[in-house]
């Protein structure tokens, strides 16, 4: 019989079937094939399952054949930022960037200096919200300069990273372009990342 009261016994189970997960562990469990053949991230100590649905997998292909690569390479490797290991729908860095360290036994997972990432996106359909509260915590804190959010309505422009995020945040309409910030002059058609046709 627990000393615990009414309801703390309850709370107390949950807390000790909960685990966090860290950079080690999730890739531990990562090449040990615990995970199968489906797609998962770590963020912020959480495993979380990665659900493509049809609309989402055609605007993440599109907005990687439009993102320019000069000097650059556009990728959906995991992304590791923060203690998180995310996988962004899209990345750019530096072409020649040397990783600033190779995790896993494998050393296949690449850890990279903020300043050769050029952009992160995630297009966004039913995680709207966790994409533009949760995720800019975690690449905000990890000091990546510019992410966007792709949804329907259009893009959300995320600058000037620091520890609780980003502290500018821009909406660019579906009717506008927006720019690419690794490219200066540089813009793309939001309707064209969406696939929108706007005659």
């Amino acid at each position: 019989m627990s000393s615990l009261g009414p309801g703390r016994y309850d709370r107390a189970v949950a807390l000790a079937e909960t685990f966090v997960w860290d950079e080690a562990s999730f890739i531990r469990a990562w090449e040990a094939g615990v995970f199968g053949d489906g797609r998962y991230e770590m963020v912020q100590g959480e495993v979380i399952r990665v659900l493509i649905g049809e609309w989402h997998g055609q605007v993440t292909a599109r907005v990687m054949r439009l993102l320019p690569e000069d000097g650059w390479r556009v990728t959906n490797a995991t992304l590791p930022a923060a203690g998180s290991l995310s996988d962004p729908d899209a990345f750019v860095f530096r072409r020649g960037a040397e990783p600033v360290a190779r995790l896993g036994t494998q050393r296949s997972v690449h850890r990279l200096n903020p300043g050769d990432v050029g952009l992160v996106v995630e297009v966004s359909d039913s995680s709207l919200v966790f994409d533009t509260e949760v995720k800019t915590v975690v690449y905000g804190r990890a000091g990546f300069g510019c992410y966007w959010v792709v949804h329907r309505d259009g893009v959300e422009v995320f600058t000037d990273p620091y520890e609780a995020g980003y502290r500018e945040r821009r909406h660019v309409a579906v009717d506008s372009v927006v720019e690419v910030p690794y490219a200066p002059g540089t813009t793309i058609p939001v309707a064209d990342l969406l696939d929108v046709d706007q005659t």
